[in-house]
């Protein structure tokens, strides 16, 4: 049984002396109270011919744990506002600070051995068999921040910005990050000379530049970095030690995270331009930007030898530039009766490793992709393949894994040797191993679109969203090509009688599309390589809508301010090439979205 219990409020104050200027106050706690007990009871099966024959114990004896944990986090924030108008000049003015403060702390127990098993409370349980612990954490950021905006006849703008945040993520020196921004813009369909531009509505030129900080990881250890990165943390438990020959179990203490103090924010720097075009009375509206982001001083794990008994430290290495833009566009007009309105957004962007301090390779996701300086961020990793071992002639004449058979997935051998002496590599080294992998391409997707089409005739109305990817490359995993998975599963649909089989002639083979149906060549056919790389770009409509409002001289009858019935289609049609059953939105391990339909009534009193 578990409860979890979570209080969370606002509180805000606002006071304005003189026209224009404002003091406001916000102070919003979240509260968390947890609790869970878990009672696994010994459960005895007996022989049905013979009660008293017990075939299987599920456990030796009882056991009853239970946790309780509390979280207090607390929010406050003290802004100061002014805003002018001083005839053509305008002035906008922020200051403002902001406190978040969080603790935990957990305290768990249990005991085996119990009199009573419908009885869950631990001072039933047997005392010889006891164990308890408890640790909590605790975590600050404080930012200070300003803003200046200054307009001149709605033409020209200008905003400053600049925040200064202290995480205790760092070490006291370390503490502070600045971050500056600067934003400037043109609305040139203001401009004197625009006027004559009957079809222009809006035309604005913009420019920013600006800095943002990350205090935040993720890795394998990411628990210890998120309290206390800095610190050279001692870890308690009991060890065996012998006295006289004798074991004796101790409470000992070891740093089993390697401290590095000087670690500080990392650090985005972003460059925009854009422009923002209105035309036809605003019926048409699109807008446009491009920008560069570099990311430095990037907080990673970094690769230390296990024999130092250390995990590995998070260090500000690495830098990472990222180039993209955004593309959007909507039309609204009317016909007569009919109302309609469309929007459609695009967007790509691709990364470049700039450096990652010399590192050969930042590896992602349990060696599934690789970030390598002068590649793209998270590409796939593994190896090349050109098809299958189609002939017994082509296995012994081809590198490959030494548990290779026919009908495997054969693999390029990359790693290159000089067979002759001259100082040139010209020839595999004959053998497939872990040496031969290599980057594959990108794993993001790019050119990620969406939009919506809305039509309102008479007391009808229709509604539709979509959305998509236009380039992406993903793998199908074993989880969802491999037959006979867990010895116990069949084969998936979409590889039977498309594999290569002793059964099949030498045509059939010929044109297989996939690997031979067995379990003891996984490491050879599944690993990751281009073998099983898919197109991944879909096209999936999200939704669409359609309802009728019942005229009002009929609602008003039955004495109702409006009455609506509609009906609406959710994730029912969808463009992929992902294998039947698989959701391009979702992964190997995820459940698939769910078409749904939903009719209704909406009833305003």
């Amino acid at each position: 049984r578990e409860s979890y219990n979570k209080l969370t409020g606002r509180i805000g104050m606002e006071f304005k002396p003189f026209s224009g200027f404002a003091i406001k106050g916000i102070f919003s706690p979240t509260l968390d109270f947890d609790k869970s007990k878990e009672f696994d009871k010994v459960v005895e099966l007996t022989d049905l011919t013979d009660p008293g024959r017990v075939l299987f114990t599920t456990r030796a004896q009882d056991l009853l744990a239970e946790n309780r944990g509390e979280r207090v986090l607390l929010n406050k924030q003290l802004l100061l506002t002014y805003d002018k108008q001083f005839g053509d000049h305008g002035i906008g003015l922020l200051a403002g600070y902001e406190d978040v403060s969080e603790k935990y702390e957990n305290l768990a127990a249990s005991r085996t051995g119990f009199a009573i098993n419908d009885f869950p409370y631990l001072d039933l349980g047997s005392q010889d068999l006891v164990t308890n612990s408890g640790w909590s954490y605790a975590y600050g950021l404080n930012s200070y921040f300003g803003r200046l905006k200054y307009d001149y006849k709605s033409k020209y703008l200008v905003q400053g910005n600049i925040r200064a945040d202290g995480s205790s993520r760092f070490a006291p020196q370390n503490r502070w990050g600045y971050f500056p921004s600067v934003s400037v813009g043109w609305v040139l369909s203001n401009e004197n000379f625009f006027q004559d531009a009957r079809n222009v509505n809006l035309l604005k030129l913009r420019a920013s530049y600006g800095t943002l900080g990350n205090e935040r990881v993720s890795g394998k250890n990411e628990d210890a970095f998120k309290w206390w990165p800095y610190q050279a943390v001692i870890n308690f438990r009991n060890t065996l030690f012998y006295k006289n020959g004798q074991p004796l179990s101790l409470l000992s203490g070891s740093q089993t995270d390697y401290a590095v103090t000087d670690i500080t924010w990392e650090t985005t720097k972003t460059s925009n331009v854009g422009v923002d075009l209105g035309l036809f009375n605003n019926r048409l509206n699109t807008t446009f930007e491009y920008y560069v982001k570099n990311t430095s001083d990037i907080l990673m794990l970094l690769d230390i030898p296990d024999y130092l008994g250390y995990n590995d430290p998070v260090t500000n290495v690495g830098a990472i530039r990222v180039k993209g833009w955004d593309f959007q566009v909507s039309y609204r007009d009317r016909i007569g009766k009919l109302n309609y309105s469309a929007s459609f957004n695009l967007s790509d962007s691709k990364s470049k490793v700039i450096d990652i301090n010399g590192r050969n390779n930042l590896t992602q996701e349990s060696g599934t992709q690789i970030s390598r300086e002068g590649y793209e961020f998270a590409e796939w990793y593994g190896y090349q393949s050109p098809g299958l071992f189609l002939t017994k002639e082509d296995l012994d004449q081809s590198p490959r894994f030494t548990t290779s058979k026919v009908g495997d997935v054969k693999y390029v051998d990359q790693l290159t040797v000089d067979t002759n002496g001259d100082g040139i590599p010209d020839a595999g080294d004959g053998i497939v191993n872990e040496f031969d992998k290599i980057p594959l391409g990108g794993s993001l997707p790019r050119y990620i679109f969406g939009g919506n089409i809305s039509l309102n005739y008479g007391n009808f109305d229709f509604t539709t969203i979509f959305q998509g990817v236009g380039k992406q490359t993903d793998r199908l995993n074993s989880f969802q090509v491999a037959p006979f998975s867990q010895d116990f599963g069949n084969v998936p649909a979409f590889i039977d009688g498309r594999s290569w089989s002793v059964n099949n002639t030498d045509e059939q083979n010929r044109t297989a599309i996939y690997p031979r149906l067995s379990r003891t060549s996984n490491g050879n056919n599944y690993a990751v390589s281009n073998f099983w790389f898919l197109n991944a770009a879909y096209f999936r409509i999200k939704n669409i809508a359609l309802g009728y409002n019942i005229p009002e001289s009929v609602a008003s009858r039955a004495k109702l301010n409006g009455l609506r019935v509609y009906v609406s289609l959710r994730d029912y049609f969808t463009i992929h090439r992902y294998p039947k059953g698989w959701d391009p939105e979702g992964d190997a391990g995820s459940y698939p979205i769910m078409k749904s339909f939903t009719a209704g009534i909406s009833i305003r009193l």
